[in-house]
């Protein structure tokens, strides 16, 4: 067989390059390059959160959530190719990528909107004697904006899938076989693993936010940062419980789920520990430097960006 393009090993398509010096700088490349920008728009994406006005962070929190969703999908595109033993195509790449960057800006949009929500409702239910009606109301809005979320990128894979003709237009949003039942689970999955990820993720929120309330009744150093570290400690776990979740939802009804297995798990977990990272760093630094102590921000707008960096489709 002949391929045009081998005379140029690093964009050369066909498979006999795969494990060639070439190969491996290209997906190194893709791999360093993808976390960079993953850790980037992670951490421009909550810190643009605690700024003073609500239109400029929220703008910065999309663009931060395009970045990061980009990167990650480069950075999971690589690895699995690496993994795999497959090349590293153009046309692959630049689709993930492509699909990462657009399913980063909604639901970064979405987060961010969700976030404000909350914020706003926190506040003007402060006065209410029912508790429970404020913690309805934020699990409301976060686990809604999550199912909305899990349901755009869905609607963008398959959008993007037809767009470059791996898919007719009249199958838009059918699964492979075409079974009414089989289509019904491919759209329940991202609506599950929305409210799902919503819940924990405000669940963790919440045991997080008590925990660090004790920081402003206590003068003790030791102290503080013990109550910060456990705090972070709860959401790096929410976050790993999240892409567990994920996993096993989407292995147990979508067709894509049949595919995945141990690696494709220790992967989205990888990154969305590498994201809740980023985050304490982000929240951290801000509130080292601006109060010259520590302590945590708890009414800030979040961006769950991490929640959607695995739903850019395997083709």
């Amino acid at each position: 067989i002949t391929y045009k393009l081998c005379e140029n090993k690093f964009i050369c398509s066909c498979p006999c390059n795969v494990g060639s010096i070439e190969d491996k700088i290209q997906k190194a490349a893709a791999i360093a390059g993808g976390i960079g920008l993953f850790a980037g728009g992670t951490i421009l994406a909550i810190g643009a959160t605690l700024g003073a006005t609500l239109a400029a962070p929220i703008t910065l929190a999309i663009v931060g959530g395009a970045i990061g969703s980009a990167g990650a999908s480069s950075a999971i595109h690589a690895i699995k190719k690496a993994i795999q033993k497959e090349k590293l195509t153009i046309n692959d790449y630049a689709f993930d990528v492509g699909v990462g960057t657009v399913a980063g800006i909604v639901t970064a949009g979405i987060a961010s909107g969700a976030g404000a929500g909350v914020t706003v409702a926190t506040t003007a239910l402060q006065g209410t004697t029912v508790p429970s009606v404020v913690t309805a109301t934020k699990w409301g809005i976060t686990a809604g904006a999550g199912a909305v979320s899990g349901v755009s990128t869905k609607a963008i894979s398959e959008t993007a899938i037809t767009v470059v003709g791996d898919k007719d237009w009249k199958d838009w949003g059918k699964s492979k076989d075409g079974s009414t039942k089989q289509t019904l689970k491919e759209w329940t999955v991202p609506v599950v693993t929305g409210v799902i990820g919503g819940s924990i993720g405000m669940a963790g929120q919440n045991i997080a936010t008590k925990i660090s309330e004790k920081i402003i009744t206590t003068t003790n150093a030791e102290a503080q940062v013990v109550t910060v570290a456990t705090n972070e400690v709860i959401k790096t776990s929410t976050a790993v419980v999240k892409s567990g979740t994920n996993f096993g939802v989407k292995k147990a009804l979508s067709e894509e789920g049949e595919n995945m297995d141990i690696k494709d798990l220790a992967i989205n977990t990888g990154m969305a520990i590498l994201g809740e990272t980023c985050k304490i760093g982000a929240v951290s630094s801000n509130n080292i430097s601006s109060r010259g102590t520590i302590s945590v921000n708890n009414n800030v707008i979040k961006t769950d960006i991490a929640s959607g960096l695995d739903k850019s489709p395997d083709r």
